[in-house]
């Protein structure tokens, strides 16, 4: 017939919501297995250098140090520290000082170069600036044997503690899981601990 066809009634479509990107959902912090090899791996049994970072921590069984050492390490303690206070204080006070400087040129800009200070990101420090890479050698150098074993010894306990703490300052979301997750991996570890029953 002549007639025109009528129009077929269009389905419905129905939005699919991605679970994965609902920011409602509360997470939880998480760290990755992959992430812990290297502290796992420090800590098995028989582990040359476990022992020999106990060593250099932990006080000898016999130690030669006598009293009168001891006393001057408790005195030249209680001046570091007593330095160390004051040195804190006074770079905590030009830090107060340079970030109410930093705040106060913000406020006197221009109202369209302040909406664009406001709003961008502040850059880091470049690494060649910072603190400990400027005199790290210098440090190193003045050192003795002994001492040069301690600090070793201190890096590599910082590395087995937190050895994925560059990953995490570059990609912190690799760190945070959904609740949901965390408790359904709890009840899979739970169903693999369960034996199956002897007939």
């Amino acid at each position: 017939s002549g007639l025109p066809c009528r129009a077929l009634k269009s389905k419905k479509q129905v939005k699919k919501v991605n679970k994965e990107l609902n920011p409602l959902e509360q997470l939880v912090p998480h760290l990755p297995r992959e992430y812990v090899k290297d502290t796992v791996n420090f800590f098995t049994k028989g582990n040359p250098r476990f022992r020999s970072l106990l060593r250099v921590i932990f006080s000898p069984n016999n130690p030669a140090d006598t009293e009168g050492d001891r006393e001057q390490y408790e005195k030249r303690k209680a001046l570091f520290q007593l330095e160390s206070s004051a040195y804190v204080l006074k770079f905590r006070l030009q830090e107060d000082r340079a970030r109410q400087r930093m705040w106060s040129a913000v406020h006197n800009l221009p109202s369209d170069l302040y909406d664009e200070a406001v709003s961008s990101e502040p850059e880091p420090v470049p690494e060649e600036l910072l603190f400990n890479c400027m005199y790290k050698e210098q440090f190193f150098t003045e050192l003795d044997d002994s001492e040069k074993r301690v600090l070793q010894a201190y890096y590599n306990l910082m590395h087995i503690r937190y050895p994925h703490s560059h990953i995490k300052a570059r990609d912190p979301d690799k760190f945070w899981i959904k609740a949901s997750k965390v408790v359904s991996r709890y009840k899979e570890m739970a169903q693999g601990k369960k034996k199956p029953k002897k007939k």
